[in-house]
């Protein structure tokens, strides 16, 4: 289904601010819906001379999480190589890391982000259509794979786990795609315990495991999720 006809169609105005980002029609129209203006939400701002008071220096020791723009993706692809480092995720190193995290097919991005302005997180909601669990969906309930959305480049910077922003990144992605009237699923590498594990904390159904056959020759368990129940455990 087309964003456009549940938010809106965002003037020529918005677009042409936006040209040059990795921004999608979607998170265009989104964005306007907001009263977003054309300028990046994380756009750099002057430094305060005068010193922050309790309650500016409470919130600075908090993490964020917000919608990622094109400034972030190096930030993005640090992370990634520490997550690489510690998991073996993604079990393939990309060649290009940078188009690898901002794929063609994705229709948001999402950033957590440390008080120190530092991205340590990442997750993705991209069309369904081209994943194994939305073809696994659509054969269940006898519906289309474009009626889902998939959860996508999902991790968290090792050194700042133990903040629920896996959960959090998780629960922005499932929160935009049912708000377009997309069921949310994913792809899991059977491996991945930890990941396997949060998702099944947080409610999502497991529609089968099957091996999937990359283009590079490896051959990789995987395991299909839905998030079909109302109350997704939050």
């Amino acid at each position: 289904m087309e964003s456009a006809t549940v938010i809106g169609t965002p003037p020529d105005r918005l677009l042409d601010g936006l040209a040059g980002h990795d921004f999608t029609a979607r998170e265009i129209a989104a964005r306007h819906a907001l009263g977003l203006s054309e300028h990046d939400p994380a756009a750099p701002r002057p430094a305060r001379a005068t010193r922050p008071n309790r309650s500016e220096e409470a919130a600075m020791t908090r993490f964020t999480v917000r919608r990622r723009w094109s400034g972030d993706l190096a930030g993005c692809e640090r992370a990634l190589a520490a997550v690489h480092r510690a998991d073996g995720y993604p079990v393939v190193w990309p060649e290009h890391p940078t188009d690898w995290l901002a794929d063609s097919d994705q229709l948001a991005a999402w950033v957590a982000v440390a008080p120190d302005g530092t991205v340590v997180g990442h997750a993705a909601l991209s069309s369904g259509s081209g994943s194994s669990a939305g073809a696994a969906w659509a054969r269940r309930s006898g519906g289309a794979a474009e009626e889902t959305g998939a959860v996508s480049r999902l991790f968290v910077d090792p050194g700042a786990r133990g903040h629920r922003l896996g959960a959090r990144l998780l629960d922005s992605v499932v929160q935009q795609a049912r708000s377009w009237l997309l069921l949310p699923v994913l792809d899991v590498v059977t491996a991945n315990t930890a990941a396997v594990r949060l998702y099944q904390q947080q409610g999502w159904e497991r529609l089968l495991t099957e091996d999937q056959h990359w283009s590079n020759g490896m051959t990789v368990a995987v395991h299909c999720f839905a998030l079909t129940a109302a109350d997704d455990g939050r």
